[in-house]
């Protein structure tokens, strides 16, 4: 699986859409976190049309979250685990492997209050994911 995350900063204008198609095509990529879209919910579905075959997860029900996610349906499976203000946590299904993985497509605030938020946020997650994979208790016990 090839997989980016670029912060875009503005997907409406088209030499946009072709940067981000002309990356995608070049590095073969089945995976993008795209950041700072600046796109509007009612241009959503016009915006995404750039990448047909693909599927499109995007937040605009949580206010201030500014993350789109994007994957070649024809390959991968996408499942949202949790989703904050400041990232997206998925598990990420490679169909023909039967191989799963967790990625978190992270854009963070640039003040100091929210980004303690986040590292928060992202600690809680990272204390869920060692406890569901029973690994908490084994780094405590060695530690």
């Amino acid at each position: 699986m090839n997989a980016a995350v670029w912060n875009v900063r503005g997907l409406n204008r088209r030499d946009h859409q072709v940067s981000v198609k002309e990356l995608v095509s070049e590095f073969r990529l089945n995976f993008l976190g795209i950041l700072e879209t600046r796109v509007s919910a009612i241009n959503v579905l016009r915006v995404q049309t750039f990448l047909p075959r693909w599927s499109w997860f995007t937040a605009y029900d949580v206010p201030g979250n500014r993350i789109w996610i994007a994957w070649d349906d024809e390959l991968l499976d996408l499942e949202v685990l949790n989703l904050d203000v400041q990232f997206i946590h998925c598990r990420i299904t490679i169909r023909c492997a039967h191989l799963s993985v967790l990625v978190t497509v992270v854009y963070g605030a640039n003040d100091s209050i929210s980004r303690r938020e986040l590292w928060q946020g992202l600690e809680t997650l990272a204390d869920s994911i060692l406890m569901s994979r029973g690994l908490l208790g084994e780094i405590l016990t060695q530690c």
